[in-house]
C-alpha cells in the first residue's frame, strides 16, 4: 500500500510540486501516530526526576548523606547547574556543625566567589557571602564573620536594599558586643532598630525584630556587674531588657493583629496560617528575656509570672527552651527543673564542655548542692567552674579579637576612601564640564562679536 502511495505521488509531482513537502509531513504525522503501545518512547523532563534542589534541601538537615547523593544526580541530569550545585553541597556541609565539614564548606564557599556565575551575578554573589557569614558564625571565627558581612551589607546597598544591609549589620553589632567593644556594639543596633522601627511592611519588621533580639540577648550575656568600658550600670542594663522586651511584644501582637497592614508579598512574609506560630515562637522568646530580667532586680513574682507565660508555649515545651529558661530557675531557686534540664543537655552533647553553657551548668549545679546541703560536691563544682573559666577566658584573650576590630575599622575606613574617591571623580568631571561650557560660552561670544564687527 505504501509503494502505490508512492509511485502515485511520484506521478502527481510534476503537475502539483508542492505535493512532495505535504507527503512528508503526512508520513511524519503517521509514523509519529504510530509508536503508541509498548513502543512509546517517553523523554525524561526534569519535573519528572526526584532529583531536584527542593528536594534535597527538604532532608538535608536529616538526611545529609542521602541529600549531597540527590544533589550529584540533580547536576548530572541537568537539574542544576555546577555553581548551583556546588553551593547547594556547601550549605549541606555547613548544617553539621562539624569542624571538618566547616571548613570544607568554607573552601567551597571561597572558591565559588571566583566563579564565572557569581562574578556576573549580584544575586548569586550575595548566595554565597550568606554562606560564608553563616559558616564563619557556627565556627566562631569573628574576624571572618565580620569580613563576609561587611561585604554583604555593602553589596546589599549597593543594589538598593537596605533592609537586607541592616539586617546583616545586626549581625556585626553583637559580634562587637561579644569581643569586648560593647559601646560600638550597641550603637551600631540602636542605628538599626532605629532606622527600621515604625515601617509597615513586613520585611522591615521581620528585621526590626531580629534587630531587638539581638540586642536583648547582647544585653542579657553582659555581666552582672558594671564594668568600666560599660556606659550603663547592671541595673540599668535590665530595666533596658524590660522596655525592649514589652516593645518587641507590643511590635509581634500588632502585626498578629493585624497581618494584612504588613502585607509587601517579601519571600520572608510567612503566610496567613503560620503568622500566630510566627508570633508566638518570638514571643515566647521575650518572656525568657523579661523572666531573667525581673529575677535579676529580685521581683521574683514578675518573673515567675513570665517563666508561666513561657512554660505554656510550644517552645518552651523542647529541651532548647528549657536551656534557654534554666537561668532564670537558678535564680528563682527551682533547681528540680534546672537539674533535670542539665542532664538531659549533657546526654545530648556528650563531652562538648569547653564552653559558657557549660561553665553556666557548673555555677548552677553548685548553687544547686548548697541549697541542699551537700556542701562538698558544691566546692567540687566552684571549682571545676573555675577551671574551666579560666580555660575558656584563655581561649577568648588568645583569639583574634583585636585582630577582627582592626578588620572591621579597616574595612570601614575603605569604604570612606572609596566614597571620598567617588565624589572627587564627581566633582572632576563636574569641574570638566563647567570648563567645557565656558569655553564654548568663550567661544560663541568670540565668533557672535566677530559677526557684527563684519555686519558692521
Amino acid at each position: 500500500m505504501t509503494f502505490i502511495f508512492t509511485v502515485f505521488v511520484a506521478m502527481q509531482t510534476r503537475r502539483f510540486p508542492y505535493i512532495v513537502p505535504l507527503f512528508l509531513l503526512t508520513v511524519l504525522i503517521l509514523a509519529t501516530g504510530c509508536t503508541g503501545g509498548n513502543g512509546t518512547k517517553h523523554v525524561p523532563q526534569a519535573s519528572d526526576s526526584l532529583y531536584t534542589e527542593e528536594r534535597a534541601m527538604d532532608i538535608y538537615d536529616r538526611e545529609p548523606e542521602r541529600a549531597l547523593v540527590i544533589i550529584d544526580s540533580a547536576e548530572v541530569v541537568g537539574n542544576v547547574s555546577y555553581f548551583r550545585a556546588e553551593l547547594l553541597r556547601a550549605r549541606v556541609y555547613a548544617y553539621p556543625h562539624e569542624a571538618m565539614n566547616l571548613d570544607t564548606a568554607r573552601q567551597m564557599g571561597v572558591a565559588l566567589l571566583e566563579h564565572d556565575s557569581v562574578k556576573g551575578s549580584v544575586t548569586n554573589r550575595m548566595e554565597v557571602l550568606r554562606l560564608l557569614t553563616d559558616v564563619a558564625r557556627v565556627h566562631l571565627d569573628y574576624p571572618e564573620q565580620v569580613k563576609w558581612a561587611a561585604q554583604l551589607a555593602a553589596l546589599c546597598r549597593e543594589q538598593g536594599d537596605e533592609t537586607e544591609a541592616l539586617r546583616t549589620e545586626s549581625e556585626i553589632g553583637i559580634v562587637l558586643t561579644h569581643l569586648g567593644q560593647r559601646n560600638e556594639g550597641f550603637r551600631m543596633l540602636d542605628k538599626v532598630i532605629d532606622q527600621l522601627d515604625g515601617r509597615c511592611h513586613f520585611k522591615e519588621l521581620d528585621a526590626c525584630i531580629i534587630a531587638m533580639k539581638r540586642k536583648l540577648t547582647a544585653l542579657s550575656l553582659l555581666p552582672n556587674m558594671t564594668m568600666p568600658e560599660d556606659s550603663l550600670t547592671a541595673e540599668q542594663r535590665q530595666q533596658d531588657i524590660i522596655s525592649l522586651a514589652l516593645r518587641f511584644i507590643a511590635k509581634l501582637d500588632d502585626y498578629e493583629q493585624h497581618p494584612d497592614d504588613y502585607t509587601d508579598g517579601s519571600d520572608r512574609q510567612p503566610d496567613a496560617d503560620e503568622v500566630p506560630g510566627y508570633c508566638g515562637f518570638y514571643r515566647s522568646q521575650a518572656y525568657v528575656f523579661l523572666a531573667q530580667a525581673y529575677a535579676s532586680l529580685s521581683e521574683k513574682l514578675k518573673a515567675k509570672e513570665y517563666v508561666s507565660l513561657f512554660e505554656q508555649t510550644p517552645f518552651g515545651q523542647t529541651l532548647n527552651g528549657r536551656s534557654a529558661i534554666s537561668e532564670t530557675w537558678r535564680m528563682l531557686g527551682d533547681y528540680d527543673k534546672m537539674l533535670a534540664t542539665y542532664d538531659e543537655i549533657d546526654r545530648v552533647a556528650g563531652d562538648d564542655t569547653l564552653g559558657t553553657n557549660y561553665i553556666r551548668q557548673l555555677r548552677g549545679r553548685a548553687e544547686a548542692a548548697a541549697a541542699r546541703g551537700d556542701h562538698k560536691a558544691s566546692q567540687q563544682y566552684w571549682h571545676r567552674h573555675d577551671l574551666l573559666s579560666q580555660a575558656v577566658n584563655d581561649r577568648l584573650q588568645a583569639s583574634e579579637a583585636h585582630d577582627y576590630a582592626a578588620r572591621y575599622h579597616a574595612y570601614e575606613q575603605q569604604l570612606e576612601i572609596q566614597q571620598r574617591e567617588a565624589e572627587a571623580n564627581r566633582n572632576a568631571i563636574i569641574a570638566i564640564a563647567a570648563i567645557i561650557l565656558a569655553l564654548l560660552a568663550a567661544g560663541f561670544a568670540v565668533y557672535y562679536f566677530r559677526q557684527q564687527r563684519i555686519i558692521r
